[in-house]
């Protein structure tokens, strides 16, 4: 099983951070980092200090602190970057809590991530609602999202056309309505999917498409 690290942003409440850590469940070999501003007062202190004491009761938690000068973004984002870059050298899994912490300190964590991390498919984003009803998830290729090209764009309102009018939309009918080459519109399909614009489905023989919530945003 390849290991996990599981990075959390912390800031004057230790409670986010906490029930990260309680929904992750993190192993033995599981590597657990809190991002924390270098100044810090009173509240930030007392917050860290609840943390550690809650990762010793849980005592296969392995914990590192990374302070980052939250008022220099470009050395903050380039100090979480490198301790970033060498952890995902082992083929961890990332997993990214940033529900803690100051504002500033969230988006250099993020920025950071999107750079260090841009290789590795699949890692969670997580953000708890402030009421606590929930987590709302997402995904890094959320935080990169850029209009599709002509060809692209041809195929979601072609699937998007055919689900207005109730069609299953399957390659032959995407081909007759976009009038290109059936090994293109194969091919744009494959990406368009890989991107989260349009899933996949099976019925029978039949493999149909259909745009997702991403997906419609440009159709």
């Amino acid at each position: 099983m390849v290991n996990r690290v599981i990075i959390l942003t912390l800031g004057f409440d230790e409670k986010f951070a906490i029930r990260a850590l309680m929904r992750t469940a993190p192993l033995k070999d599981d590597e657990v980092m809190i991002i924390i501003p270098t100044q810090k007062d009173e509240r930030a202190e007392k917050a860290l200090t609840s943390l550690k004491k809650f990762c010793e009761i849980i005592e296969n938690i392995m914990l590192e602190v990374v302070e980052v000068p939250v008022n220099e973004p470009e050395l903050a984002i380039a100090t979480i970057y490198k301790v970033l870059s060498h952890k995902l050298r082992s083929e961890k899994r990332l997993h990214l809590n940033l529900s803690g912490g100051m504002r500033a300190l969230i988006l250099e964590t993020l920025a950071a991530t999107l750079a260090a991390a841009s290789h590795i498919p699949n890692i969670k984003i997580e953000v708890e609602l402030e009421n606590l009803s929930g987590v709302a998830e997402f995904k890094l290729d959320h935080f990169r999202l850029s209009p599709p090209g002509s060809l692209d764009l041809d195929i979601l309102t072609s699937i998007k056309k055919l689900e207005d009018a109730h069609i299953y939309a399957t390659l032959d009918m995407i081909t007759s309505e976009t009038k290109m080459p059936r090994s293109t519109v194969y091919r744009r399909l494959l990406t368009l999917t890989k991107k989260g614009y349009v899933k996949i489905e099976k019925q029978g023989r039949k493999i149909l498409y259909s745009l997702t919530d991403l997906g419609r945003i440009w159709a």
